[in-house]
C-alpha cells in the first residue's frame, strides 16, 4: 500500500504541470489578443484614419501596448504596473461611455444604426449607410471584446499577477489607472475639439444636452462654457465610477500581499 508521503511527490508533480498549463493558456491568449488588437487598428490606421478621431480607437492602441507585455516574464513588472490599470479601466470606462452615447443618440436619431451611421458621416469614416450585421459585429470588437480580454486575462494569467502586485498599495494603483485614463481622454477631447468642435458633435448628441440647453432648465444663461461640459463632466463621472468598482472587484483581490512564514497575512494598504 502507497503510503501518503509516497503519494505526495505525485501530487506536488501534478500541480506543477498545472501551472505550466496555466502558465501557458495565458503566454497563447496574450499573444491571441495582441494580434486581435494590433491587426485591425494597424489596417484601420492605414485604411480609415478617420476612426481616430473616436476615443475608442485611442483606447485600442492601448490595449495593444498592453498586450504585448508576456506577464510570465520577470523583466515584465514595471510594463505591468504601467499598463494593466490603464488598459482595465479603459477597457470598462469605453464600453460604459458607449453605452450611454449609443442610449442619447440612438433616441434622438430614432434607432441605434441610424445614429451610428450619423456618427460615421459626421466622421467621414462611413459614406455610405451600413448593415446591422456588419456594425454590430465592429461594435461588439470596439466595446465588449476588450471587457471580455482583460477580464479572461486576469483569469489566466492571475498567479503573475499576484506575484507583481502582491502587497501593492491598491487605491494608489487604482488611483493611477483612473488618472492615466483620464489623461489619455483629456488629450483626445482636446485633439477633437480642434477638428470637430466638441464631443457632442464627435458623436451626434441630442442639442438638448448642450450646455446651454441644460442650464436652460434651471434658468441659467451660459456664460461662455463649452456646450458639451455638462454632458462630458457627468459622463466621465459614471465611465470612472464604473471602471473604479470593477477594478476594486477584479484587481484588488490580486495585491493581497503574500503570507510571511510562520506569520499571519498581511493586509495590502
Amino acid at each position: 500500500m502507497r503510503t501518503a508521503a509516497a503519494a505526495r511527490p505525485g501530487a506536488a508533480h501534478s500541480r506543477t504541470d498545472a501551472a505550466r498549463t496555466q502558465m501557458g493558456a495565458a503566454y497563447l491568449f496574450e499573444r491571441f489578443c495582441m494580434l486581435s488588437f494590433i491587426v485591425p487598428c494597424f489596417y484601420m490606421a492605414l485604411v480609415y484614419p478617420g476612426y481616430y478621431q473616436h476615443l475608442t480607437y485611442w483606447t485600442l492602441l492601448v490595449h495593444c501596448l498592453y498586450f504585448t507585455v508576456d506577464k510570465g516574464s520577470a523583466s515584465a513588472r514595471g510594463a505591468i504596473y504601467l499598463l494593466h490599470g490603464l488598459s482595465f479601466c479603459g477597457a470598462f470606462a469605453i464600453g460604459v461611455g458607449y453605452s450611454i452615447i449609443s442610449l442619447c443618440g440612438g433616441l434622438y436619431w430614432g434607432s441605434w444604426l441610424t445614429w451610428e451611421n450619423a456618427v460615421g458621416a459626421a466622421a467621414g469614416t462611413v459614406t455610405t449607410p451600413r448593415e446591422l450585421t456588419p456594425c454590430l459585429i465592429q461594435k461588439l470588437y470596439e466595446h465588449a471584446w476588450p471587457i471580455v480580454a482583460v477580464l479572461v486575462d486576469i483569469r489566466l494569467s492571475k498567479s503573475s499577477l499576484q506575484k507583481v502586485y502582491a502587497g501593492a498599495p491598491q487605491k494608489l494603483c487604482l488611483l493611477w489607472g483612473l488618472a492615466s485614463f483620464l489623461l489619455v481622454g483629456s488629450v483626445w477631447e482636446v485633439a477633437a475639439a480642434a477638428k470637430k468642435g466638441n464631443t457632442l458633435t464627435v458623436y451626434q448628441q441630442p442639442p438638448a444636452l448642450q450646455t446651454t440647453n441644460l442650464l436652460a432648465l434651471a434658468g441659467l444663461k451660459n456664460d461662455g462654457l463649452a456646450e458639451d461640459l455638462i454632458f462630458s463632466s457627468v459622463q466621465k463621472v459614471l465611465l470612472v465610477s464604473s471602471a473604479a468598482v470593477m477594478y476594486t472587484k477584479c484587481v484588488w483581490p490580486l495585491m493581497a500581499a503574500a503570507p510571511a512564514k510562520g506569520g499571519a497575512k498581511p493586509k495590502a494598504k
